[in-house]
């Protein structure tokens, strides 16, 4: 994690202890990027991640970061969020990213997230920040369908089933 990260990381993570509000953070992987790359080219790759970041953009709220974390991946904080919402937003960002075909230079190509989740609330702050500030793998890990999924890292949470009506709701 490069020392930004580390920055604003360590900033809202002060922030919700002081506060005591949850905090939210997601690491999203664009899911085959590496055939991207290969079978259109990087320019077709750059405008992929372009695009995805302009999605998750729109989709979160002003106040919440979103940035490139390295390659594929972007990190997302959600200041305020707990688990329930977390969840929602995980979905959210999964079905904008993954809708609409990305326009490229050259043709449209279909993109994949996956993310994984971890929320403050349900993790005292030293957990959190050696979590969040030191490993970034465990975000990720194995996907048992290789692609476009999510998951928490909290181990009391139970997330609704992705494509539970809840997550269409408004908040």
């Amino acid at each position: 994690m490069n020392s930004a990260w580390k920055k604003t990381l360590n900033r809202e993570l002060t922030r919700s202890s002081r506060s005591a509000a949850p905090l939210a953070a997601m690491m999203a992987d664009l899911d085959y990027f590496k055939r991207i790359n290969d079978t259109h080219g990087h320019a077709a790759g750059d405008a992929v991640l372009c695009e995805v970041a302009r999605r998750m953009t729109a989709t979160t709220r002003v106040y919440d970061i979103v940035g490139r974390y390295g390659g594929e991946e972007f990190l997302i904080l959600l200041p305020g969020c707990n688990s329930l919402q977390a969840a929602k937003m995980a979905e959210r960002l999964r079905l904008a990213v993954a809708s609409t075909p990305m326009e490229t230079p050259e043709c449209k190509i279909g993109v994949t997230l996956s993310l994984g989740v971890a929320v403050t609330e349900v993790m005292r702050l030293p957990e959190a920040k050696a979590l969040l500030l030191e490993q970034t793998q465990p975000f990720i890990g194995p996907r048992p369908t290789g692609a476009t999924w999510w998951k928490s890292l909290n181990p009391t949470f139970r997330p609704l089933p992705l494509f539970h009506p809840e997550f269409f709701s408004c908040e």
